[in-house]
């Protein structure tokens, strides 16, 4: 399998695979639950060929509300995925073990406190890799995301962090939520 046939591979997987965890609250099926059935199993027996020392994937969830003063990192409460321990649970971080290319995805939802919340996602001391951006013209709910390839050497540390001003609701739904996964390891 081509490299690049083996990263959309990895990527439909673990889509699957979070859509799988995520669960769904209703009692209702749609008639393609039989097919995803099947393909989160195929997604799954394919995960499982990949060597354990080449695995890495996390999602994390933020399930309070917060207003932050000054730039804050982001605590997330739960932890949805975390194949190859990579993500620090209590630090909210996540630090590269597998040197590689990555792919990290941060999604927010502003609550109705403030008018407009901003959020990044950062490595090491970069503060500013890619931001998502939450506004609205009335005090209202908004939603923005981020999406982020980053090269990684073992030891560097990826984090989100909110902009002064910048308030995020949290539920059980979990709206904010910061996800990431290795695309390929180095040579």
């Amino acid at each position: 399998m081509a490299l690049g046939d083996t990263a959309l591979t990895i990527l439909l997987a673990l889509f699957l695979v979070v859509g799988v965890i995520h669960g769904d609250d209703t009692d209702q099926h749609s008639e393609d639950e039989h097919h995803t059935e099947d393909c989160s199993a195929y997604c799954k027996q394919y995960i499982s060929t990949i060597p354990p020392q080449s695995r890495s994937a996390f999602q994390a969830a933020f399930k309070d509300n917060v207003l932050a003063e000054k730039s804050t990192r982001i605590q997330y409460a739960e932890t949805h995925l975390n194949i190859g321990g990579h993500w620090d649970e209590e630090k909210s971080v996540f630090q590269c073990k597998i040197p590689g290319v990555y792919v990290f995805h941060l999604n927010i939802l502003k609550s109705s406190n403030c008018q407009t919340t901003q959020a990044f996602i950062g490595k090491n001391r970069v503060f500013n890799e890619v931001s998502a951006y939450a506004t609205s013209l009335e005090d209202g709910y908004d939603s923005g995301s981020a999406t982020t390839i980053l090269e990684l050497e073992e030891g560097d540390i990826v984090y989100t962090s909110l902009m002064p001003s910048s308030c995020l609701f949290g539920t059980d739904y979990r709206y904010t939520h910061f996800s990431g996964f290795l695309l390929y390891a180095d040579a």
